[in-house]
């Protein structure tokens, strides 16, 4: 039996949506997977996942320096362990911000590992020397892995060798879903609609990081002018965060407190699948993310806004129309004819719906996204290794 290949990933801390890719590659026949993180719960208002039995994971302190509206991270534990640990192949993410980085890279290079930058691609909001930064980061590792195509063909543009790149698409983990699903049945999901004023009641969803970036100010707007046509509708924010208070005096001085639930932050998705089946579609007013990828896999259209600027690269599983709708930014009254469009449009709703999971289940699963993972340090060290 071929000796496994012994990667290092190093993370800034270890949230709940990567734990399916990271068991993924922790059970990789070919793979002995190590995930160092920090033990800092909460950077970036991510908490931590705790005692994951499959991952083989090394805990480190990392601390936060303030600067300006960034967070400037030290992760001493790093550079340590990149030196002095045992591994074939570096992952780490293109964290600009941490201060370990390029120390860790320069040591790792120096013992002849393999280096993969595993990155969003190029952040929402441009800024020229970031951006050069990232691309000569770029020619220095041996590979690249990103979420999107769009991101992939950004860099490659910007003169980045096409075959060191690869694309591991962002995806949540559709086997829970689909395990959450068998195991609810119409009568629990009815209790469930009943007991918390959705049966019968058209019935949006948001879920995420109540930040503002968000926008969810936007949302509540378009509620309190929808409830004058539609006044039994229903608005589910999953989620906390520091604009939760804010927007809640919001909704109370707009007199739409009694149509929104703030059921809080739900990871599990035994729990969200009873949310987002109670639910008609699903609205992201402002920055989306995996938003996209978990209403879509739920079968939900989305609609969110035509700005590119807030959009993630998660982005590439929607397509205006056939997935959902664009609306335009900031356009309160776009965003409340684009969800009456759709509320009263079962047919139509439904079709969407329909479009949207077949292609979360098709194109964005772990599965796919591991392939790239793979790829990539099959590619770092000239090896060609299937996921089993």
């Amino acid at each position: 039996m071929e000796k496994k290949i012994k990667v290092l990933m190093v993370q800034r801390n270890y949230p709940h949506y990567r734990q399916a890719i990271f068991q993924k590659l922790a059970t990789h026949p070919m793979i002995d997977f190590t995930l160092l993180y920090g033990d800092q719960a909460g950077v970036g208002g991510i908490e931590n996942v705790e005692n994951d039995p499959i991952v083989n994971c090394v805990v480190k302190p990392v601390s936060c320096l303030p600067l300006t509206q960034k967070k400037i991270s030290v992760f001493p534990y790093m550079y340590e362990y990149v030196r002095n640990g045992d591994y074939d192949v570096l992952i780490v993410a293109n964290d600009l911000y941490c201060l370990n980085l390029l120390p860790a890279l320069k040591v790792a290079r120096k013992r002849g590992k393999k280096i993969c930058i595993f990155s969003i691609g190029f952040p929402q909001y441009r800024q020229w020397l970031r951006d050069k930064v990232r691309i000569w980061l770029a020619h220095k590792v041996d590979a690249m892995i990103l979420y999107s195509y769009a991101h992939r063909q950004r860099y490659i543009d910007s003169g980045v060798p096409g075959e060191k790149i690869f694309v591991a698409p962002n995806a949540v983990d559709v086997d829970s879903i689909v395990a959450a699903e068998a195991k609810m049945t119409n009568e629990t999901l009815e209790n469930f609609k009943k007991k918390n004023g959705f049966a019968g009641n058209p019935t949006i969803i948001h879920a995420g990081r109540l930040v503002e970036n968000k926008r969810l100010d936007i949302l509540i707007k378009a509620i309190a002018k929808i409830v004058k046509t539609i006044p039994n509708i229903k608005f589910i924010s999953i989620g906390d965060g520091p604009m939760m208070i804010t927007w809640q005096k919001l909704a109370q001085q707009l007199g739409v407190s009694e149509n929104i639930h703030w059921p809080g932050s739900i990871v599990e998705q035994g729990e969200l699948c009873y949310w987002f089946h109670s639910s008609d579609i699903c609205v992201a007013p402002g920055q989306q993310g995996l938003i996209a990828n978990l209403c879509h896999a739920y079968g939900l259209p989305l609609i969110t806004s035509d700005c590119s600027r807030l959009q993630g690269p998660e982005i590439q599983v929607f397509t205006n129309g056939k997935t959902g709708l664009f609306y335009l930014y900031e356009d309160v009254d776009d965003l409340v004819a684009k969800m009456e469009e759709l509320l009263n449009n079962r047919e139509r709703r439904l079709q969407m719906g329909n479009e949207a999971r077949r292609r979360i289940f098709e194109d964005f699963t772990v599965d796919k996204m591991c392939q790239g993972f793979i790829d990539g340090i099959n590619y770092a060290l000239n090896k060609r290794y299937e996921i089993p």
